[in-house]
């Protein structure tokens, strides 16, 4: 896609799991899990509240802290992206509702689509592929987990680099508190939408900006706050 010109710079950056894609806890604890055992370590069988972690801390999580071994985490983090493309139950993605058309309503009022994810770059492109929706994305604005990243981390990065563009707006879209706090780092606003785990109630309490059931029903909210903001 086109940026916009340097003197309108603005970004909008989405969460995938929960916010672009619905998102299964099981399933995506399950490779996580499946690749601590490919390195000869039976991780406990326990659920994690992994809504927001990113995919290193939800390793690190399943990982017992005696058996700390640097190399082992290293390995199993670098083995996520060959367990994902090779199980088909895995890729298996679907988009959420409204999605499609406020990611084309983004870009007709000069917003730029970029991301910030928990997700391994590699499993971030493929997600936004199989769904069909990479091409409304800029991939240079497309943040996401680093060997030893949490999500706060991910958003000290990102902010430096959007300084380094002069993004005159930035905007935050995400279903989880995590992505609140990416949006305090960015002191930008942020939606929090209901299509992830978390209730209207359980949100609230961490006051985004702007709370919607989904970017179908909220549609019309979402283009008045893009044009007002």
């Amino acid at each position: 896609m086109e940026n916009a010109h340097p003197e309108d710079q603005k970004i909008i950056l989405w969460d995938i799991d929960g916010t672009i894609i619905e998102s299964h806890q099981e399933k995506l604890q399950s490779i996580h899990k499946k690749s601590l055992e490919r390195q000869g370590f039976s991780s406990k069988d326990k659920v994690l509240q992994n809504s927001g972690l990113t995919d290193f801390e939800i390793i690190d999580s399943l990982y017992s802290v005696k058996d700390k071994q640097k190399k082992i985490l290293i390995n199993a983090y670098d083995d996520l992206d060959k367990i994902f493309l090779s199980d088909l139950r895995l890729r298996n993605t679907f988009i959420c509702e409204g999605i499609l058309d406020s990611l084309s309503l983004a870009n007709k009022l000069g917003w730029t689509n970029g991301v910030l994810t928990g997700n391994t770059y590699l499993r971030a492109i493929h997600k936004l592929s199989e769904v069909r929706i990479l091409h409304f994305f800029d991939r240079q604005f497309i943040f996401v987990c680093q060997f030893g990243e949490t999500r706060n981390m991910i958003a000290n990065r990102a902010k430096i680099k959007l300084k380094e563009f002069d993004f005159k707006k930035t905007l935050v879209i995400g279903d989880t508190p995590k992505d609140i706090e990416v949006a305090k780092i960015l002191n930008c606003p942020i939606i929090s939408v209901l299509t992830g785990k978390f209730s209207k109630d359980e949100i609230y309490k961490y006051r985004p900006t702007l709370i919607l059931q989904n970017l179908k029903i909220g549609f019309q909210t979402f283009n008045e706050f893009l044009k007002n903001i």
